[in-house]
């Protein structure tokens, strides 16, 4: 059996801020970002965030380091 595909960033982020009940305006303010670049992640138009922004993000979203 094959072992399933890893989710794409951007999906990832978008079901981990709604699961917080953040908007992108939200999540931008409180991880010190632009609701530009939330979107263009959640989108998949950037898809290889700089390390920064990935610790920026899972700060502002009190994710566990498994998560």
């Amino acid at each position: 059996m094959a072992a399933a595909a890893p989710r794409p960033f951007g999906a990832l982020l978008k079901r981990y801020r709604q699961a917080a009940g953040l908007t992108q305006e939200a999540l931008a303010g409180q991880a010190g970002l632009s609701i530009r670049t939330i979107s263009d992640l959640e989108r998949g138009l950037k898809t290889r965030p700089h390390p920064d922004t990935v610790a920026r993000l899972a700060a502002a979203l009190r994710l566990a380091p498994a998560e």
